[in-house]
């Protein structure tokens, strides 16, 4: 069986993404469940080759100018001619989107992007021509699984619900890896994280305030390292005149084990952003070992609000007495990773696997 894995967005080229990392994985698994299949994954960048099993292998694409008619030739026109010289069996769709195309059997898998109801005409022409032509329609949280079906109802039977889960690559770490980490980034010193994603990077302001709030009240050698998936462009310019600017460490778009390093060796991880669903950072934190401060909401949504450190609101005050209350007393933080560890046991990366290649398996046929 012949699967091509579609991660060249011709919309969106920062393709190094969490959600891109993430698919990565899972191909990555199944691969070596099954060595008899052969994965091709479509690339726009060498950041996303890190192949290092026999069956499956990358095929680079030079991205197009960014303009919407030429993306729209290549969704149409190229990417499809490509696919079909390849003789795939099926086709995985990470960007959201298919081909018009009904000889091969097409997964579309929806990120947090809500691309089904975006004002771009692009995403507003592509999208009900992809699930006219998608055998399957895969989201990974409840609301984007309920907002596009929502939208198109007439669709809503190929829709599947599957649950994120934090893969393989993230684990605990060894005292001996996380100093390696600290050596590496921070010259050995403690640090906190802020995972800087689409989801997070509007709070950056406040992320910076309240870590200029914990050094102002400790007066502690903690770094912060930003873990950043966007562009960190107007952060970078603010740091050049902030107080505290060689303290922090910007570690733009790495990839699953190096991600799982930095959170691992991390006092603690930031994810403020407020969310109705479990976000796949803080369940990657959980398998570390790591405490995350989050909102409130998030708290919640575990049910289980001992497993986090959080905040009623998502801004730099509250921020900062969360990493202080981190900083100040080890063993309530060591209660906070038993608690939150309980929670992780819910989401489970081996039945997301065997979930996910019975989807594979029945396109199949």
């Amino acid at each position: 069986m012949r699967t091509v894995i579609n991660l060249f967005n011709v919309i969106d080229h920062n393709e190094v993404t969490p959600f891109t990392l993430f698919v990565h994985s899972i191909i990555h698994s199944l691969a070596l469940k099954h060595p008899e299949d052969e994965y091709i994954i479509l690339n726009s960048t060498n950041k996303m080759i890190n192949h290092y099993l026999p069956n499956v292998k990358s095929h680079l694409i030079e991205p197009p100018k960014r303009n919407p008619l030429v993306a729209y030739r290549y969704q149409r026109f190229v990417l499809p001619g490509l696919v079909r010289k390849m003789n795939a069996d099926l086709l995985i769709e990470a960007n959201g989107v298919c081909f018009r195309t009904k000889h091969v059997p097409q997964i579309i898998l929806l990120d947090e992007k809500q691309s089904y109801k975006s004002r771009r005409l692009l995403d507003k022409v592509l999208f009900p021509i992809s699930l006219k032509y998608a055998k399957s329609v895969v989201s990974f949280t409840q609301t984007t699984n309920s907002g596009w079906t929502k939208m198109y109802p007439g669709y809503a039977n190929k829709s599947l619900l599957l649950q994120y889960a934090a893969s393989n690559h993230f684990y605990e770490h060894t005292p001996e890896e996380i100093l390696k980490v600290k050596d590496g980034y921070t010259d050995t010193r403690p640090f906190f994280t802020w995972y800087c994603d689409e989801t997070n990077v509007a709070l950056w302001e406040e992320v910076i305030k309240a870590f200029s709030l914990f050094k102002k009240w400790q007066q502690s050698h903690m770094k912060l390292v930003i873990v950043s998936y966007v562009n960190t462009h107007a952060i970078e310019l603010k740091l050049k005149n902030y107080k505290h600017r060689d303290e922090v460490v910007i570690v733009n778009n790495p990839d699953e084990p190096i991600s799982s390093k930095i959170i691992a060796a991390s006092y603690a991880m930031l994810y403020p952003a407020k969310l109705k669903e479990m976000p796949l950072p803080v369940l990657q934190s959980i398998k570390c070992n790591t405490p995350v401060i989050v909102s409130k909401s998030v708290a919640d949504i575990a049910n289980d609000e001992q497993a986090f450190y959080w905040t009623e609101e998502p801004e730099h005050q509250s921020l900062s007495k969360q990493m202080i209350l981190c900083y100040k007393n080890e063993e309530y933080r060591r209660e906070k990773i038993e608690s939150s560890n309980k929670i992780g046991q819910q989401y489970s990366y081996e039945k997301l696997l065997e979930e996910f290649d019975g989807l594979m398996r029945h396109k199949k046929g």
